[in-house]
């Protein structure tokens, strides 16, 4: 497996600048900017970059804030203790998508990608969803088609303790997709868990695409 290049390490404890003003600078110099996130929660991404960032022509999102029955993310440990809850998160990162002129899609990344035109491509695709391995894996496969050459993609929780299915669907996409894939960076973050006491790291990993 080709190595990683380069993993920037953790002075960077604002993920925001990690991903945005490290793993994206050069990508963010261009004159347009297409950008796709495949899981949004609080919307702090978008904010951040077209704040920052005026070549970003578009940012969409995707994520279905826990609407269809038996979502991994509602109940009394989850990210929304239940639907109601996942219903004001969405309603609230919607404002934020609105302020900017931009469009938040509330469905599954599996509904989303069986509708998407395939001939449009984005220079950025932020995989962040399901962390349970099958999903994970689909969705770099599905997204990845969507990023345009020369284009990057984003994939959370590598080497994530809390993630392990993540790290096993990041190393089998690798497997299978490097010979398309020309450079790969990474950024580790130090991060406390709510439940833990000491703190965990994780990697943001960069797949530049092409050969």
């Amino acid at each position: 497996m080709k190595d990683i290049q380069k993993v920037h390490k953790a002075s960077y404890t604002n993920r925001r600048a990690a991903i945005f003003d490290i793993l994206l600078k050069d990508i963010l110099d261009r004159p347009s900017v297409r950008i796709l996130e495949i899981g949004v929660y609080l919307a702090l991404n978008i904010r951040y970059a077209m704040e920052k960032f005026p070549s970003i022509e578009t940012y969409m999102g995707v994520d279905d804030y826990g609407k269809f029955r038996g979502s991994p993310y509602v109940g009394p440990t989850k990210y929304w203790a239940n639907r109601k809850e996942s219903h004001q998160a969405y309603e609230k990162a919607k404002a934020i998508f609105d302020q900017y002129g931009q469009e938040l899609r509330r469905e599954t990344s599996d509904a989303f990608f069986k509708k998407v035109d395939k001939s449009q491509k984005f220079d950025v695709v932020f995989v962040d969803g399901n962390h349970k391995y099958d999903y994970a894996l689909r969705d770099m496969k599905q997204f990845y088609e969507l990023v345009a050459d020369d284009g990057v993609m984003l994939v959370d929780d590598y080497d994530n303790p809390d993630t392990p299915d993540v790290t096993r669907a990041i190393t089998a996409f690798l497997n299978e997709y490097l010979p398309t894939i020309k450079r790969i960076e990474g950024v580790r973050l130090p991060f406390i868990n709510s439940v833990k006491v000491v703190p965990i790291s994780l990697v943001i990993l960069a797949l530049h695409k092409g050969k």
